[in-house]
């Protein structure tokens, strides 16, 4: 149970004698995506557990591989006064399940290695055609001085950029786009514009100030 918490509730805290068996847990319980575990997974986790762990060691492997390779191909984007933001983008063939053959813990615990004295956002761009017809611009922080569901939810106001919706938390969110061509030098201009406003509005609102409704 611990373990399926800690799936579901980032910063809930494991107990040492299971944290060594997250990864394997990860692998074996999501090996269908994430969202799609099974009761049929979990008889079989819970009939020989050792077995389900030693077989998810295994499909975990190539997820972490992906994982950091992605991450590595990161590229610093923007970099001003304000807010620096990086981008990563999926290409190729092995980015077909993208969203399933990343781990977002891992991900974001590489993203949080980012050294800056600023405001970081990172922006992964996967271009594989949701079923809406629509991609993807995910985003994810450095750090809480940002709000990247609302940047998101700006992102995603841009129909300029032929951007339809966007929008998710404070820590991880995203923006959906039509336009497949659109650079990523382009978007993360457009990231950067939003962030600049937002940190100057934060400056200029007095502390303790609650707007009438």
């Amino acid at each position: 149970m611990h373990l399926f918490h800690k799936l579901d509730v980032f910063d809930h805290q494991l107990p040492d004698d299971l944290a060594k068996h997250l990864d394997a847990f990860k692998g074996f319980i999501t090996q269908r995506g994430f969202g799609k575990c099974t009761v049929e997974l979990v008889e079989e986790l819970l009939a020989d557990t050792d077995a389900a762990l030693e077989r998810g060691r295994q499909l975990y492997a190539p997820v972490a591989e992906h994982t950091e390779k992605v991450f590595a191909r990161r590229i610093l984007q923007i970099d001003i006064a304000k807010v620096s933001v990086w981008a990563a983008e999926f290409s190729g063939e092995d980015d077909k399940a993208a969203t399933q053959c990343i781990d977002f813990e891992l991900y974001q615990s590489l993203i949080d290695k980012i050294d800056s004295t600023k405001p970081v956002v990172f922006a992964t761009l996967n271009r594989t055609p949701m079923s809406s017809g629509l991609w993807t611009v995910g985003l994810r922080r450095v750090g809480d001085a940002l709000d990247v569901g609302a940047i998101a939810k700006k992102l995603g106001e841009c129909s300029e950029l032929a951007f339809k919706t966007g929008g998710g938390h404070a820590y991880a969110a995203g923006a959906q786009c039509n336009d497949f061509d659109l650079s990523a030098d382009r978007i993360c201009k457009q990231i950067a514009a939003i962030c600049t406003d937002m940190l100057i509005e934060d400056e200029e609102t007095p502390a303790g100030f609650v707007p009438l409704r």
